[in-house]
């Protein structure tokens, strides 16, 4: 039986669609390529968590991307942490990452706890030309799976932040809300778990992102085996 740990992005990619997630995730026949565009959010990424982390300066074709930073920094007073690797298993206990029973995992790009104050921050850098289609479930898991890792934690204050855009989509949750949160994130991943128990249906899902699908022998693909 193939068990899977599940994420934000690999749910978003099971729901845009379910052959997709089965060639990638489960079959693992096809890789997800790196491209321009995610090139250079890695290498912005990599900038802002070692300006954070050790104090280097921004390269020159980034630090246009300084001010918002600091304005951020500013905001978010406490114990910084960049690219931690947080694990859940099915019952909402905390797991290490790479834990054979994790069953749900995070990593956000920044993540700030205040313990006097009992609140954490995390924030999630975009480099997308626009925050029209963000999704703020995104911070509704890594807010989950914060609350879960420190019980000092009372609220959860997140952000998406669009550096090229210069737009923030915010979203704040308490602890009050987490058994309703943590039973929806598990209930989505039993729901995908069951399914590859079953083996399927695994049925693509035609949508416009189909032209960036690494599954070239899907019909629905522009340029289809």
């Amino acid at each position: 039986m193939t068990r899977i740990v599940h994420s934000y992005s690999s749910l978003k990619q099971f729901e845009q669609c379910p052959k997709q997630f089965h060639e990638v995730r489960v079959l693992k026949r096809y890789k997800q390529e790196d491209t321009d565009a995610t090139r250079y959010g890695t290498a912005v990424h990599k900038a802002i968590e070692d300006y954070i982390m050790l104090g280097t300066p921004f390269p020159t074709e980034f630090a246009k991307f300084q001010p918002v930073v600091d304005q951020v920094l500013a905001k978010t007073k406490g114990e910084r942490t960049c690219e931690a690797k947080l694990g859940l298993d099915d019952l909402g206990h905390t797991r290490d990452f790479f834990a054979e029973d994790a069953f749900l995992r995070g990593v956000p790009d920044l993540m700030v706890v205040n313990e006097p104050k009992k609140v954490a921050y995390i924030v999630d850098w975009k480099t997308g030309k626009s925050s029209k289609y963000a999704d703020p479930e995104q911070l509704e898991l890594m807010a989950v799976i914060a609350m879960c890792h420190n019980l000092a934690i009372e609220t959860v204050r997140c952000a998406l932040v669009f550096l090229v855009a210069n737009d923030i989509v915010t979203a704040d949750y308490n602890r009050g809300q987490l058994p309703a949160l943590l039973a929806k994130w598990h209930r989505r991943g039993y729901d995908v778990q069951k399914l590859v128990d079953a083996g399927g249906p695994w049925n693509a899902r035609p949508n416009s992102l189909c032209r960036f699908c690494p599954v070239t022998s899907c019909p629905h693909h522009p340029n289809s085996e």
